[in-house]
């Protein structure tokens, strides 16, 4: 059965307030808490009872919220004794983060040969900046503009 989160019986919708954070399933561990220090500036620290990033990481802001929880164990809470509830990948398209300095962000990007698309969307005042992580997950860095 799918969850209808669109209103309940008295009318009342349950409304997202912004986005949580993003668990991404890695047999690259290393390489991803890497990149999403060095490209978007997040922090590496053991998620909550975890005593070192060996088998999963936070990855924290400037301010110390969790922007993306990195694990290398398939975190599913609907399996039943060891069985996948679900078959296949999940199927994400892309991740957005919004971003600061975006001439920082492709300078280093490019210097590093990382392979970039840049767009701009005057209607929106937003720049972007398209790259893939180690995982192969598509990132949307948001810049806005004025």
């Amino acid at each position: 059965m799918k969850a209808n989160l669109g209103g309940n019986r008295d009318g009342e919708v349950v409304g997202v307030r912004k986005l949580d954070h993003v668990n991404i399933f890695t047999d690259n561990l290393g390489e991803t808490i890497e990149f999403y220090g060095r490209y978007l500036g997040l922090k590496s620290v053991p998620p909550p009872g975890a005593s070192d990033v060996s088998a999963g990481a936070w990855l924290i802001d400037d301010r110390g919220q969790p922007i993306v929880h990195v694990i290398t164990e398939v975190f599913d809470p609907f399996a039943v004794g060891g069985e996948k509830a679900r078959g296949g990948q999940p199927s994400v398209n892309h991740v957005a983060f919004e971003c600061a300095n975006y001439n920082e962000a492709l300078k280093r990007l490019t210097e590093d040969g990382v392979e970039v698309r840049a767009a701009d969307a005057d209607a929106m005042k937003l720049r972007f900046i398209f790259v893939y992580d180690p995982n192969g997950i598509l990132c949307e860095l948001n810049f806005r503009q004025g």
